[in-house]
């Protein structure tokens, strides 16, 4: 099996930077650039892990041009998502890498690749011309001119590509590879052979300039952090007022606010039936107290996610011990009186909201009903499901021994 040569997670670490944020595809200074970004990052995986796949010595022509096929996607990607995000690339006239191959082949000096010499294409300019030569326009190239790899007038064709290592090492090589080029300038046909080595290594060098892609996702990140983090929350007001802020300051970070929604709803639904006003009242209580963890969230913005997930179990609270169908009809509760309630289909509309309701029924008829009354023809979803919450509260808080919850009836939990 071929040894890696090209790091893996080089490109993971892009992709994991950019998952990290939404304000890659959210953010109008970004959202832009967002599909040629998710093209890149998607072409450099293929294209790396197939070439970590066959990184010997191509072993047939067929083998060495879908090397040069994938090695040029990610030449090419690179090139392209320097140009797209504004970072300079670093190699437009560098040719540490293939300048050697006019110097030490012993071309005549009427030969185009000994005049090449003299030009010093860059490494970038020569391997577009091997690329038209190998695969790309084998039967016709006339457009390097300009890069000063072609006489003026000089048309080339490239009849077959070089891969063979016993012939390499005939020649004095060890690994070399390269094209056989034919020129309406030279009677002789030409070939043009390098280190095999030395191709890996040139798009080494192109791929890892995907870690200055990394580094300027960081730096985006960091820069809507910073203006995002000059926004604290007041405290010192109603809790439906705190989450309607924090709810506005979400939007502005690009984030889901539902659950936000769903806690405002909680706070402020009126209940129909006033026997569930003490239950209800606790599980408020309980949910109020937990804002702190939100707007720590807010105000803390590298250590968001731990906090979000402190309110999160707050507001989603859940007993260890429930009924066998308790995690499905929850489930469907949360779904289908949510998502379906604004539905333009009909059919879903109605089957849906009517399997939610039957699973609310459901659940009220177990542990719920210690609890709280639940109305399914009568209540409306955003009270039913904060009925639905405030049991699941309660009955968490019986099995964690507490001794001073009340029933709808007012009793207390021994």
């Amino acid at each position: 099996m071929s040894k890696e040569f090209l790091d893996i997670s080089v490109i993971n670490k892009m992709r994991e930077t950019i998952n990290d944020s939404p304000i890659f595809y959210m953010a109008k200074e970004l959202k832009d650039k967002w599909n040629l970004i998710c093209v890149v990052m998607d072409r450099l995986d293929s294209s790396v892990k197939y070439l970590n796949s066959i990184s010997n010595y191509p072993e047939s022509e067929e083998m060495f041009i879908n090397f040069l096929t994938f090695a040029c996607m990610i030449k090419d990607a690179v090139i392209r998502l320097y140009t797209e995000i504004g970072i300079q690339y670093p190699y437009c006239e560098d040719n540490a890498y293939f300048k050697s191959i006019y110097e030490k082949n012993n071309y005549p000096e009427e030969n185009s690749f000994y005049k090449a010499r003299l030009n010093s294409p860059s490494d970038d300019k020569f391997f577009e011309y091997f690329r038209a030569l190998t695969f790309a326009h084998p039967f016709k190239t006339d457009r390097h001119i300009k890069n000063g790899l072609m006489e003026e007038g000089e048309v080339q064709y490239a009849p077959w590509v070089i891969a063979n290592k016993d012939i390499s090492k005939l020649r004095g090589g060890d690994d070399d590879v390269g094209v056989c080029v034919y020129s309406n300038k030279y009677e002789v046909s030409l070939h043009l052979v390098f280190s095999f080595k030395l191709l890996k290594d040139y798009i080494k060098s192109r791929y890892e300039l995907v870690n200055q892609v990394t580094i300027w996702c960081k730096n985006e990140i960091d820069k809507y952090k910073k203006i995002w983090s000059q926004r604290k929350i007041d405290r010192n007001q109603p809790p439906v007022n705190i989450l309607n802020e924090v709810k506005n300051i979400l939007i502005e970070r690009y984030c889901d606010v539902y659950e936000i929604d769903e806690a405002i709803e909680y706070l402020s639904c009126e209940l129909t039936d006033e026997s569930n006003e003490k239950s209800v009242e606790l599980y408020r209580e309980y949910l109020i107290k937990n804002l702190d963890f939100l707007c720590d969230a807010i105000d803390d913005i590298d250590d968001v996610n731990n906090q979000y997930s402190k309110f999160r179990e707050a507001l989603n609270c859940r007993p260890k011990q429930t009924y066998k169908m308790c995690d499905y009809h929850l489930s469907k509760i949360f779904s289908y009186l949510t998502n379906f309630e604004n539905s333009k289909d009909p059919i879903v509309k109605d089957g849906n909201i009517h399997f939610g309701l039957k699973c609310a029924e459901w659940f009220s008829q177990e542990f719920a009903k210690k609890y709280v009354k639940i109305d399914v023809q009568t209540m409306s979803f955003g009270e039913i499901k904060l009925l639905v919450q405030t049991a699941c509260y309660l009955e968490k808080c019986h099995q964690d021994g507490n001794k001073i919850i009340y029933k709808s009836n007012g009793g207390s939990i021994k």
